[in-house]
């Protein structure tokens, strides 16, 4: 009987989840904009990304309130406590994103615990803890995306908010939000600048309408890995459709004039010298990246990402519809999107937080 009623308080907080989603859309009556399609990208995403990726364009809102009446001022969240869950310290950028969240949030008067985990299971002990500790509000940036049901079910049976930072955590529906960059808008940038040099990147091989591109990528079967990935071979699909692509990931020794790097680039990598083209994505603080390897690169502020979360965080621990949190972003210098109907993590649509991406041409 227990476990039958945290089911129903789970379920009842999803319902309450997607009917905020739902009156969100009513209230701002703006008509859903489409990013052309998410397709399946091999046999393990068929239930995870729909064919098709629709999100609220807030930009086109005509008036938003002023700051004072969409965020809180200084000290109104005191008595709240946070934590912050960070995959390690290994990379300078979450370091950085865990200072500027905790900076903002303690300035609104919130007691913030902040970790780093080296390994899924001390991220899974250090979310416990926090449990304890008595959070009312996780962010968490998962180590591993299908490895945190368990001990999140626990946070949602507590009645503990959370919010997916940098990508959908997986396979439990006490995930509230997700706040992170859109994946599949960096695929189709990647694919339309190989589409722009095909001529120069296929070389010989223009004569026979073939081309080999190989993408490099970090863990492939999340949701993010997978966006972009589609977003890749859509836009090539779309922009050469009398070329045959052969699209293939992390295989070694391949004959690939075209190289795609969808992990986070480093300064340190060096150009293969039989790539004709190569392409990356760099996800830096403030930074921008040197491109002596790349030809192009994505540029992701981790910065914006940062602000992003802060912004949601504030919004629900002010127990304020999310609308609040959207027309917050709205005012901010990057594009960002409300996105209610792209990503299911097994246990049905998050809504979150999509940050749209740059294109650096070298």
């Amino acid at each position: 009987m227990k476990e039958i009623t945290k089911n129903k308080a789970r379920k009842r907080k999803k319902s309450r989840v997607m009917i905020i989603a739902f009156l969100l859309h009513l209230l701002l009556n703006v008509g859903c904009a489409k990013n052309d399609s998410i397709a399946e990208t091999g046999k393990d995403a068929q239930s995870t990304l729909p064919k098709e990726q629709t999100v609220t364009d807030w930009t086109k809102e005509k008036e938003s309130p002023g700051k004072s009446e969409m965020l809180p001022e200084e000290g109104t969240l005191t008595g709240k406590t946070i934590g912050i869950c960070m995959p390690e310290t290994e990379q300078e950028r979450w370091q950085e994103d865990a200072k500027q969240i905790k900076m903002r949030l303690e300035d609104k008067g919130c007691k913030v615990m902040t970790e780093f985990a080296e390994n899924a299971e001390k991220q899974k002990d250090q979310i416990e803890t926090m449990l304890v500790k008595k959070a009312q509000l996780l962010i968490i940036a998962p180590i591993e995306s299908d490895g945190l049901a368990e001990v999140l079910n626990k946070a949602a049976d507590q009645g503990i908010s959370v919010i997916s930072y940098d990508e959908v955590i997986m396979d439990t529906d006490a995930v509230d939000y997700y706040v992170m960059f859109n994946h599949y808008q960096a695929g189709r940038m990647q694919g339309a600048y190989i589409a722009e040099q095909f001529p120069i990147a296929d070389g010989q091989r223009r004569a026979t309408q073939n081309m080999t591109v190989q993408v490099l990528t970090e863990r492939e079967n999340s949701l993010s890995a997978k966006a972009m990935y589609q977003g890749l071979e859509d836009e090539l699909l779309l922009s050469l459709e009398e070329t045959k692509i052969l699209l293939t990931q992390n295989g070694e020794g391949m004959d690939a004039p075209v190289k795609v790097r969808q992990s986070q680039c480093q300064e340190s990598q060096e150009r293969e010298a039989e790539t004709l083209l190569q392409v990356g994505l760099c996800r830096q603080n403030h930074q921008r990246p040197a491109t002596d390897s790349e030809d192009m690169v994505v540029y992701q502020d981790t910065a914006n990402e940062a602000l992003a979360v802060s912004i949601v965080a504030e919004t629900m621990l002010m127990d304020q519809n999310i609308e609040k949190a959207v027309k917050a972003l709205q005012d901010q210098k990057f594009e960002c999107f409300y996105n209610t109907q792209s990503y299911d993590n097994g246990t049905g649509i998050i809504p979150g937080f999509l940050i749209s991406s740059e294109p650096l041409k070298d």
